[in-house]
């Protein structure tokens, strides 16, 4: 309401303004029939302005700027892979007795299409993990040492754009909290063990499908990342930078 009543005197202004040189016209000219001709040609013409300028340009406008803010959420999440996921990732997978279940689909490759990575991701969404962690404390370590860093990303404007992305710091940031709220991690009950656990399945199947999501994006927008991705897939024993 406030932002209203403060365009009120421009939009006062801007009346008299019209209204002041309609009238120097019409001293100059002394032809009233020829402002009125104008005038309706003028309003006829305002639907088709508001059309174009409102709905057609602002969309224009709107989409380049969703496509930049998504552009930077991009960049943020490839740092968040370089400090963190990637790492995090690795430790959770290792733990997953039925990764092998999921192996193919996680052999990226230069010549795959959007049905691979969908089929992958569909594979992932079904995927019954067996994690069973028994040493939380490496874990907790990890995260503390980044919890600044994740505070940071989650105080990212961008961030608001990802609702995906949101919720996976969002369930790391809760683990980091609850691995964060034990006295002692190496003499847990089985209960919480079990707690623990379905917290980290939580996390991991989130960070494979954001994963996923990263290298679709990589290979469309930048190929010679997503290249170097391939080469070092830490989900390929095989995997080698080196191009032989």
């Amino acid at each position: 309401m406030k932002k209203i009543l403060e365009k009120i005197p421009l939009a006062f202004a801007l009346i008299l303004l019209s209204a002041g040189m309609y009238g120097l016209h019409y001293l100059v000219f002394k032809d009233i029939q020829h402002i009125f001709l104008y005038l309706l040609g003028d309003i006829a013409f305002l639907p088709l302005e508001i059309l174009f300028v409102t709905l057609i340009f602002h969309k224009l406008l709107e989409d380049r700027e969703k496509k930049n803010s998504l552009k930077k959420l991009n960049m943020l999440i490839g740092i968040f892979f370089s400090e963190l996921g990637y790492k995090l990732l690795e430790m959770t997978a290792q733990s997953d007795d039925r990764l092998k279940q999921l192996q193919n689909d996680l052999l990226l490759q230069e010549s795959w299409l959007k049905k691979d990575f969908q089929n992958a991701l569909n594979h992932i969404e079904k995927h019954k993990s067996a994690i069973n962690i028994t040493n939380f404390v490496e874990i907790q370590g990890l995260l503390f040492a980044k919890r600044e860093f994740m505070l940071k990303i989650i105080e990212n404007p961008a961030l608001l754009e990802h609702d995906r992305f949101s919720e996976l710091m969002m369930s790391i940031l809760h683990l980091e909290e609850e691995l964060g709220s034990r006295n002692n991690l190496s003499r847990l009950f089985e209960n919480d063990k079990n707690h623990l656990n379905r917290d980290i399945v939580r996390v991991y199947k989130m960070l494979l499908q954001e994963w996923l999501f990263y290298m679709q994006h990589l290979q469309k927008e930048y190929p010679y990342l997503f290249s170097l991705a391939v080469r070092t897939n830490p989900f390929d024993q095989n995997a080698r930078a080196e191009i032989v």
